[in-house]
């Protein structure tokens, strides 16, 4: 597993994207164990490579790894990482594009879900997020959006 890490700080964009493509799945194969042994050292790994905009597909693939990290981790391994995920996951979520911004929504929706009361002093500023997404991105191309948007609401 750290040998596939080390290869999401790789100069080229389809090798972190495979990279967290194959830690993603590893997170599903073999959770609970994989949670308990790595989150420590991905969670981080994963952030640097969700930061980098100039490759969307990277970011979008990166931050579905990290979704499927936190979704089977236990809330106090989590309660660490909380605030600086939440604060990098809505810089992104606020300067992405479309399915950038569906993925992001989704992973805040895991966090919230596995640390709820961390969770709670950031749930003013997502749910503002959340609304102006809802009340602005009313078109049919937008539908997904809006729904990840009420998955993150809920």
């Amino acid at each position: 597993v750290l040998q596939i890490a080390k290869f999401l700080q790789d100069a080229h964009p389809r090798v972190r994207h495979a990279s967290a493509n194959c830690l993603g799945q590893l997170a599903i194969d073999h959770e609970p164990m994989f949670q308990k042994k790595y989150a420590k050292v991905l969670i981080p790994l994963l952030m640097k490579v969700i930061c980098d905009t100039k490759f969307p597909r990277v970011q979008t693939h990166a931050a579905a790894s990290l979704f499927n990290l936190t979704e089977y981790t236990e809330g106090k391994q989590l309660d660490e990482y909380v605030d600086p995920l939440i604060n990098e996951l809505l810089k992104v979520l606020k300067s992405s594009v479309r399915v950038v911004q569906e993925q992001m929504l989704t992973t805040i929706a895991s966090i919230s879900g596995r640390c709820p009361e961390k969770f709670s002093r950031h749930y003013p500023r997502i749910m503002s997020l959340v609304l102006n997404i809802l009340t602005q991105a009313p078109t049919k191309q937008n539908a997904n959006l809006r729904s990840r948007a009420m998955e993150c609401a809920s």
